[in-house]
C-alpha cells in the first residue's frame, strides 16, 4: 500500500493559543489521541514521525510559556506510560530516547524554569514508581537520566543553577536506587 497522510501543523496552532491554556489542553489531547491511534494500529513508523514533530514543537518554546511546555512534556510522560508494558518496544524506546533529547535541548537553550524543572523531576518519580512493578528497564533508563543531569561532562544547567533541584533530584535518586535493590 502506498498512501500518502496530511499531518495537522500543530506547532501554529500552539503558538497562536500559548496564552490560551484550555486550547492547549484541547490540542495536547488531540495529539495524544493520534499518537494512541499509532499505538493500537502498531504503527511506529508513523508514531516515530509525531514524536519528532513533537520533538521540534518542544524545543521551539521558550521559559515564558511554561503552561505549553508542561502540556507538550506531559505527551512524552504519557506515551512512556501507555507503552511500558507493549510487546513492540519501540514505541517506548522512541519515547524515552526523544524525551531525553528534548530536556536536553531545552536545557542546552536554558528554556526550563525552576518550576518546570521541579515538574519534570516530580513527573520522571511518577513514571518510575509505576513502573517499578512492570518494567525494571524503565526504572533503570528512569534513574539514569535523572543521574545524568546531575552527574558528568553533559550534566543540566536546569539542576545545576538550582540547588532546591539538585537536592530533589540527589534525594529522589538515593531512594528510587534503594527501593529498586530491596
Amino acid at each position: 500500500y502506498i498512501g500518502f497522510i496530511f499531518f495537522p501543523d500543530f506547532e501554529p496552532m500552539i503558538k497562536n493559543n500559548s496564552g490560551k491554556p484550555q486550547e492547549i489542553k484541547k490540542i495536547t489531547k488531540y495529539y495524544r489521541k493520534l499518537l494512541n491511534q499509532c499505538i493500537l494500529s502498531d504503527n511506529s513508523s508513523l508514531f516515530y514521525e509525531f514524536i519528532s514533530r513533537l520533538n521540534t514543537i518542544v524545543k521551539n518554546t521558550k521559559s515564558n510559556e511554561r503552561v505549553v511546555q508542561e502540556n507538550l512534556l506531559s505527551l512524552y510522560y504519557w506515551s512512556i506510560s501507555r507503552t511500558n508494558q507493549l510487546a513492540n518496544k519501540q514505541f517506548l524506546e522512541i519515547s524515552l530516547f526523544s524525551l531525553k533529547n528534548t530536556i536536553r535541548s531545552l536545557d542546552n537553550n536554558k528554556e526550563i524554569s525552576e518550576q518546570l524543572g521541579g515538574d519534570i523531576i516530580y513527573n520522571l518519580q511518577g513514571l518510575y514508581r509505576e513502573s517499578i512493578n512492570k518494567n525494571n528497564d524503565v526504572c533503570l533508563e528512569i534513574i539514569e537520566l535523572l543521574l545524568s543531569f546531575i552527574h558528568g561532562d553533559d550534566s543540566c544547567y536546569f539542576v545545576i543553577s538550582k540547588y532546591s533541584i539538585q537536592s530533589k533530584i540527589h534525594k529522589k535518586t538515593t531512594n528510587n536506587l534503594g527501593g529498586f535493590y530491596i
